[in-house]
């Protein structure tokens, strides 16, 4: 049967024998006899007590060894390669749908004014209202004041501020699609992390990746969104003030003919 035990558990056993044996010449009491040297009394039941508590010490070892392994494996964090790929496409996702860059969407709206331009809808400087009253004119002076509006200059006027907000609608279409396709890079560099990963850690690190490029999607969508409304309401607005203006022009022109006929 021993022969069967590997060296390592041969070598500890010894080692319990011998604890065994010094432990039974404690125990044992020594019995002296006048004519003989004293002779220790070897007690088998220590010998196998102490034999197996060394064999259950080398399991707890071998437990502990193992969970010590397992721990590792699972801390273990994705390669800085893995991880620097995830962040620089994450931070493509970021700076490509920051349509910011556009110069119409950050500038002063003052400035844009003395330059002969219009903020668009969504300028970072200004306001819905500020955009579609004061640049485009205000319904409440056409309808309850009666004023009626220059045409040709409220039509300039509609022109340049839907111009400013249609490209910057296009400019923000086309940083958001620079960023779906860095989400994308992102999205299948995690996947390929997760699929490969060792240990809880490096899933866990994986599923973040995972949940940041959908943040990110997310973002890219309520942005879309965002911009597709406003400057929807924008050409609304300028149509419903088109209309409002042209019926005050033909209000104005009955009222006028009315006169007419009464002094005719």
């Amino acid at each position: 049967m021993l022969s069967m035990i590997s060296s390592r558990k041969k070598a500890v056993i010894a080692a319990g024998v011998v604890m065994g044996l010094g432990a039974s010449v404690l125990v044992m009491p020594v019995v002296l006899r006048p004519s003989h040297a004293a002779v220790a009394v070897f007690d088998a039941e220590n010998i196998a007590k102490a034999i197996e508590m060394v064999a259950h010490t080398l399991n707890i070892q071998n437990l502990n060894l193992d969970q010590l392994i397992l721990q590792k494996i699972n801390m273990k964090q994705l390669p800085d390669e893995t991880k620097e790929k995830l962040d620089q496409h994450d931070q493509e996702a970021k700076k490509g749908r920051d349509w910011a860059n556009s110069s119409n969407a950050t500038e002063n709206a003052d400035i844009l004014k003395k330059m002969g331009l219009s903020p668009s809808i969504l300028n970072k400087t200004t306001t819905p209202a500020d955009i579609l009253k004061n640049q485009m004119g205000d319904l409440g002076k056409i309808f309850k004041q009666g004023e009626v509006p220059v045409m040709h200059e409220m039509a300039q006027n509609n022109a340049k501020a839907l111009d400013a907000s249609f490209v910057d609608a296009a400019t923000a279409a086309q940083g958001i699609q620079k960023s779906d396709d860095a989400i994308s890079k992102s999205v299948d560099e995690a996947v390929k992390a997760a699929a490969n990963a060792e240990g809880d850690m490096q899933v866990q690190q994986s599923l973040v990746a995972l949940s940041a490029a959908n943040v990110r999607a997310t973002e890219n969508s309520n942005h879309l969104l965002a911009q597709l409304v406003a400057t929807q309401s924008q050409k609304g607005y300028a149509d419903n003030l088109e209309k409002a203006a042209v019926e005050q022009l033909e209000e104005v022109s009955r009222q006028k003919l009315t006169e007419w006929v009464k002094n005719w």
